[in-house]
């Protein structure tokens, strides 16, 4: 028989995987007190998507982290009377992870100012009319109450590409893994992925080079910030420092007897705020005049001359 978790404890640390995915890892910090099997599980590094972007590469899916945690899984189809549905397994003390388009809440809509976002909800609770639930909007992951009509609109939505339900449920477990083990399946991961790092760093080095180049030739500056336009006036670039903030965390947690590695993360960070506190200082424009140009490249210059330590000293220390 199924035995519900009594209390569900929002994983608040870190914006660590994405509002789709965060509030799963709820569950299995619920059960427990930390996330091992998420941090051991990913590696981050330098991607090819647009100009620049950091990647994740998960050695398990989000679910299968869940069944080895004790979960057990269920997916169905789009079900008519989703509230019906969400009491029925509610008494029953299941959890429903329910993809539900949340511009029908209106504190999302509030922060988003979207026509629609694409969002998921892990279902703690049906009462009078209201839904309690966990959600992540930006970095904060908490748990929230809306109206059953607005989720209802909001699964039912014609812009949510999928309306599969996935029922959870949940059967003690012992698990043993400790911050030791978790570190050695990370290192395995890394080792098997290294050349995906590698080449990421090789990518921000490609990149410095090229804008130093342009910058100095006139009329070039302004010809590659148009063709790259979208990356420096969009969300990209915070998307890439909260990711960069999930690796310090990760690093943080499985590297606590290596204050190097775990300093050397965190450097890389900060250099990427300051990247960040720059873009926004011009309001995400960039003109060709030093004052804005050169302190980017500067801090570009010491997140590569960063990478490349961080790669050696985990080479000396653990490879």
């Amino acid at each position: 028989m199924a035995e519900g978790i009594l209390e569900v404890k929002p994983f608040q640390d870190t914006y660590y995987y994405s509002c789709h995915d965060n509030p799963i890892i709820s569950l299995i910090y619920s059960v427990r007190g930390d996330i091992l099997p998420v941090l051991q599980n990913d590696i981050f590094y330098y991607g090819e998507e647009g100009l620049l972007s950091v990647s994740r590469k998960s050695k398990k899916d989000v679910f299968q982290l869940l069944k080895e945690e004790g979960f057990r899984i269920e997916k169905v189809g789009m079900v008519p009377e989703l509230i019906q549905v969400i009491k029925e397994y509610r008494k029953k003390n299941f959890f429903l992870f329910v993809p539900v388009d949340a511009c029908y809440i209106a504190a999302i809509e509030e922060v988003y100012h979207k026509g629609h976002y694409n969002n998921y909800m892990l279902i703690l609770s049906e009462y009078n009319g209201n839904i309690t639930y966990i959600n992540t909007i930006g970095v904060d992951t908490a748990v929230r109450t809306c109206s059953s009509e607005e989720v209802r609109l909001g699964y039912q939505s014609e812009h949510n590409p999928n309306k599969e339900i996935v029922i959870i449920s949940y059967e003690k477990k012992e698990t043993n893994s400790s911050v030791f083990s978790a570190r050695e399946n990370f290192l395995n991961n890394y080792r098997e992925n290294q050349r995906f790092i590698i080449q990421g760093i090789n990518r921000v080095e490609e990149l410095l080079h090229y804008i130093e180049e342009k910058l100095y030739k006139p009329g070039q500056w302004e010809e590659f910030y148009r063709k790259n336009e979208l990356f420096f006036q969009t969300l990209v670039p915070i998307r890439m420092v909260d990711r960069i903030g999930s690796q310090y965390y990760q690093h943080c947690k499985l590297f606590q007897d290596c204050s190097t590695i775990v300093n050397i993360r965190k450097m890389i960070l900060e250099e990427w705020n300051v990247i960040l506190a720059i873009l926004h200082k011009y309001n995400l424009k960039l003109s060709n005049e030093k004052n804005s140009l050169l302190p980017f490249l500067e801090a570009i210059q010491k997140v590569c001359v960063l990478e490349k330590e961080y790669i050696l000293t985990m080479e000396w220390s653990y490879l």
